[in-house]
């Protein structure tokens, strides 16, 4: 968000200016910082500052590589075959940027259809406001002695038509979604939380302030803003505290799905002279072969996942000295960070709905603070919708016995339970994409997924269930026939060999077998089949195995370890999905806050609540 600025303060302070159609963008890595960034080259179509190549390159922080990607409201979201008005600055690594972020490069609307091609019409043909602004650009650039910067090391290329520009990665089916900040293909990014009924934790950083502006009174105004949003969606949040994060808080990497709110600039982060905040957030994006995000779908448009967010305010302009301007800032750069984009980049804007949104681009100082414009709450929704979240569901990892004559018939054998969540439904389907099976195949039966081995296979060795390498994936989500929840993956991640007994296997594999007796025939010793109970704990040893726990041991079994007023925890299996339910009765059984998906072989929930009865009771389930 800025402060207005003149055209004559804006051709001073900029070291070249020009009129450009972007013909390309691409995104890269950089090695030195570790973050991402879109490198557009422009077309220069008009010089009115500074002596430019004929395709000039502008970067800006932001863009998608593979699976990361950042999204910042700041930057401008260009499109090729734009006309915009540019003016630029160096950066401190000597690359180009928009002197303002979005503020220094105005979109420019032509009247009627014009050959963006052509240079012989290049400066005729606007609508009326940007006909004028470039009249009065021309007028106070000739009036100016200063000749501006040669930016003719930032020369780029300009593809012989747009026809040639390279075929843009696998993008999101169709979306209908406006207003919201996308990558360069079109994609935007949501949070996760509130569809599980979580609230989105987020951190401050009040190392400096505005003078005149408290701790009390800038925590209180933080708390504010987010509440202009959450009270509009579903969206809850959470306050972790103060935290010096001893860096620009776009640059801490260990996002942690929080968001992280800076109250100064004291890392020299934002660089636009009349700029009074920045505001982004990370994303991971992982569309499938069918085009399902990994954000879910909220009606009929598909979304990235937000991963964290972030924002900076320049704590030394004199605006945010005022608590009302400092507030309006906070909830407008959060906006960005909970994926919306501008209401409007025009200036002056006719439109009154475009201008008293408090995603103007512009910053209003009216005293409104966190009062939120009648643009406002219907395009956040489109995102976060107050009165139906989509259904949530969770990554599963399948063990895979295989064998060399046919798979017995042994329940819970190679299958899972699929199991989805809604805050609202109960009526809910399972759906699966094209497979990514070289080992055999899955099948789907109501909310039953089965992998059928095709081969007996030698052991190959358990991949890290907290990673994504598999042996055989299928994705799969849950539709409540509106939403449906982010697209998740069932990856096998071990393929296992049962040779024993020959001719009559049991599911238990050889290794485990070898494990716990030494000898992968349970005939060599009594109680090894699958239906005996070795260790006399009340579990078969094809429990056992199921469970993750031992067959030798009366003590490895699932069962709760401890509880207390408010925590429960349990013997657990890692990255297996387990749910707690509570009764009164011992008859009546309703889950109690969400699934749990252990990292170690303790489980744990906390928040749990007395519910005022006599006695309560509780049970953890293991999903199979």
């Amino acid at each position: 968000m800025s402060l207005p600025l003149p055209i004559d303060q804006h051709l001073r302070l900029a070291q070249a200016v020009c009129r450009g159609t972007v013909v390309r963008m691409e995104c890269f890595k950089d090695s030195a910082d570790g973050h991402l960034y879109t490198r557009t080259h422009v077309r220069v179509d008009e010089v009115f500052k500074g002596k430019f190549p004929a395709v000039v390159l502008i970067v800006h922080r932001g863009g998608s590589v593979g699976a990361e990607g950042e999204r910042d409201g700041w930057a401008p979201q260009f499109k090729v075959g734009e006309e915009r008005l540019f003016f630029l600055a160096r950066h401190g690594n000597g690359t180009l940027q928009a002197l303002n972020g979005c503020a220094s490069a105005l979109k420019l609307q032509r009247l009627g259809s014009v050959l963006l091609s052509s240079r012989k019409t290049a400066g005729r043909g606007f609508v009326a406001a940007d006909a004028a602004l470039l009249e009065e650009v021309r007028r106070q650039s000739v009036r100016s002695d200063d000749p501006g910067i040669d930016v003719t090391d930032q020369a780029g290329v300009e593809p012989a038509s747009l026809a040639e520009e390279p075929p843009a990665p696998a993008a999101a089916a169709s979306t209908a979604v406006t207003n919201l900040l996308v990558d360069e293909f079109g994609n935007s990014s949501r949070f996760l939380a509130a569809d599980r009924g979580e609230p989105i934790p987020y951190l401050v950083d009040a190392d400096a302030l505005p003078i005149g502006i408290s701790l009390t009174q800038a925590i209180d105004a933080v708390k504010s803003a987010l509440n202009a949003w959450a009270t509009v969606t579903s969206l809850k949040f959470t306050f972790e505290g103060v935290q010096s994060f001893g860096r620009p808080a776009a640059n801490v990497t260990n996002s942690g799905g929080k968001i992280r709110v800076q109250l100064h600039d004291l890392y020299g982060y934002i660089t636009g002279p009349t700029t009074l905040g920045k505001g982004g957030r990370y994303v991971v994006r992982d569309f499938t072969s069918s085009g399902w995000g990994n954000g879910g779908r909220v009606i009929g448009n598909e979304f990235d996942e937000s991963t964290a967010g972030y924002l900076t305010l320049k704590h030394t302009n004199v605006a945010l000295r005022t608590l009302a301007t400092f507030t309006e800032v906070l909830c407008h750069e959060l906006g960005h960070v909970l994926s919306l984009a501008h209401s409007s980049e025009t200036y002056p804007e006719s439109n009154p709905t475009l201008r008293e949104a408090m995603m103007y681009f512009l910053v209003h100082a009216d005293g409104r603070g966190a009062t939120l414009g009648t643009w406002d709450p219907p395009v956040i929704r489109q995102v976060h919708p107050p009165g139906n979240t989509p259904p949530y569901t969770y990554r599963r990892v399948m063990d895979i016995v295989t064998f060399a004559f046919g798979e017995p018939s042994v329940s819970g054998l190679n299958e899972i339970q699929l199991r989805g969540y809604d805050l609202q439904s109960t009526n809910l389907a399972p759906t699966t994409s094209a497979e990514d099976a070289s080992s055999g195949s899955f099948s789907l039966a109501g909310n039953w997924l089965k992998f059928t081995a095709d081969d007996l296979y030698d052991s190959q060795g358990r991949l890290d269930p907290a990673g994504n390498s598999y042996y055989d994936r299928i994705a799969v989500r849950f539709s409540d026939g509106t939403n449906a929840s982010p697209s998740v993956y069932v990856r096998t991640i071990s393929l296992n060999p049962d040779t024993e007994p020959f001719f009559d296997e049991d599911g238990l594999p050889d290794d485990w077998m070898i494990t716990y007796w030494d000898d992968p025939d349970p005939g060599a010793g009594p109680n090894r089949e699958a239906v005996d109970d070795y260790d006399g704990d009340g579990f078969t040893n094809w429990q056992e195995y199921l469970l993750g726990s031992s067959p030798i041991d009366r003590n490895s079994h699932l069962r709760i370890l401890s509880i207390t007023s408010n925590a429960l925890t349990w013997q657990a299996k890692p990255y297996e999905l387990y749910e707690v339910d509570s009764s009164t009765d011992l008859k009546t059984w309703t889950r109690v806050l969400n699934p749990v998906m252990p990292t170690t072989n303790v489980g744990l929930v906390t928040g749990l609540m007395n519910n005022g009865a006599n006695a309560q009771f509780f049970r953890v389930l293991k999903v199979p």
